[in-house]
């Protein structure tokens, strides 16, 4: 009951979709992700030779993977499974914090979702989403350590509830960033700590008459 009531304050009810419109979200999801990984390669000093390679190959994959599928009203499903997701798929950036750098966290978390999307759709077929696919392998592959084949159950779990309900979320978020939320993350780190500081020291002036 309790999973119950937490999907319910995320999940648009009445609105199911369909697997192969679903899955085209979930592609939409990964690409928000794959512009964070870009700018963390950059910020840890990667961004050169094969890797710029990769990123002018991905950044076209996607353009012409949706330049034929973009609809007004496909564009909006895809806001709404970046809102549904954006909680577990942060989750699982924090877990993989344990032995990766943030742009390989990123990269396990991707290469995750395209596997379950290849699985459950016929996007494997489509040449943009296989050369998305195929750089995520190698980008995957050249990771060393060996917590990059981490299982990621809770992601697994929710992407196959979610994606076999053809759940979308109550908002759309267009614009998803793992980076912008380790932000926010860090700030509320930083503003519990001075609470308790303030809460510590205003204890320490109190005084016990006898």
């Amino acid at each position: 009951m309790k999973t119950e009531n937490k999907i319910s304050e995320r999940v648009q009810v009445g609105l199911r979709i369909p697997e192969p419109d679903y899955s085209i979200g979930l592609v939409y999801l990964v690409n928000c992700i794959y512009l964070d990984y870009f700018k963390l390669i950059s910020e840890e000093k990667r961004d050169r030779g094969i890797m710029l390679h990769y990123q002018s190959r991905i950044n076209n994959a996607f353009l012409e993977f949706f330049k034929e599928r973009m609809t007004e009203e496909l564009y909006d499903l895809c806001g709404r499974i970046v809102f549904l997701y954006r909680n577990v798929i942060y989750s699982e950036f924090k877990y993989l914090n344990k032995r990766l750098s943030p742009a390989d966290r990123v990269i396990v978390v991707i290469r995750r979702l395209l596997e379950f999307i290849d699985n459950k759709s016929d996007l494997g077929k489509d040449q943009f989403f296989a050369e998305i696919k195929e750089i995520t392998i190698n980008l995957h592959n050249n990771i060393r350590w060996g917590f990059k084949n981490a299982k990621l159950k809770r992601l697994n779990n929710v992407l196959t509830l979610y994606f076999e309900e053809g759940f979308v979320g109550k908002q759309c978020i267009f614009n998803y960033s793992l980076i912008e939320e380790e932000k926010k993350y860090e700030n509320r780190q930083v503003l519990d700590k001075s609470k308790t500081l303030m809460e510590d020291s205003n204890t320490d002036n109190i005084t016990i008459k006898l």
